[in-house]
């Protein structure tokens, strides 16, 4: 079998089914990592002082969904849970903006670990099948470039959003991009 060439491997990106899975997974870790890096100055402008509980709870949930929802990711479709993850997690920052005190700190972390808890798996599982074997080791390594990509963004475009517009319009935004960005791929998952 020959070696498979580089603009091979690139063109296979250009395949709709690809590209909308990388494009989604990027969208994803922007979310998570601009959530994570502004998070606990938010938390403490609306006077919520142990922040830290909400991260510990989120990433309980998402370990917890993870170990035992193989048969969840298993069984449904793998686009259905990406775009239920995605309403999630969408929810989840429509809820921030009524954060203000700690009342409601740990029911939004647990929606937001639902919501990205269920993404990853989904979004990988998505990849793998998606992908033709030949180009599955490429494939994976996109995936890794847009978390790297997505860490890299989320950070950033958060905090120009915040600086700018303040948290509660970061948070829209972030919640209307999110369900933007279910509805597109929901669409995209028909086109043949």
């Amino acid at each position: 079998m020959r070696d498979i060439s580089t603009r091979e491997s690139y063109a296979n990106l250009s395949r709709l089914k690809i590209i909308s899975v990388l494009a989604v997974n990027g969208v994803y870790f922007m979310i998570f990592t601009g959530l994570f890096f502004l998070f606990q100055d938010f938390a403490h402008s609306r006077g919520v002082v142990r922040a830290g509980y909400f991260f510990s709870l989120q990433m309980g949930v998402m370990i917890a969904i993870r170990l035992f929802g193989g048969t969840l990711f298993d069984r449904f479709s793998k686009r259905g849970l990406i775009v239920t993850a995605f309403v999630f997690t969408a929810g989840g920052f429509i809820l921030l903006n009524g954060l203000h005190d700690e009342g409601m700190l740990l029911p939004v972390a647990v929606i937001f670990g639902i919501g990205m808890g269920l993404s990853a798996p989904a979004l990988n599982s998505l990849m793998f099948v998606v992908s033709e074997p030949r180009f599955r080791s490429f494939n994976v390594n996109m995936m890794m470039f847009t978390v790297h990509m997505g860490s890299f963004f989320g950070p950033l475009l958060g905090g120009i959003a915040v600086d700018s517009i303040g948290y509660n319009g970061f948070w829209d935004i972030a919640a209307a991009g999110t369900l933007g960005t279910a509805l597109v791929f929901m669409l995209l998952g028909r086109v043949k």
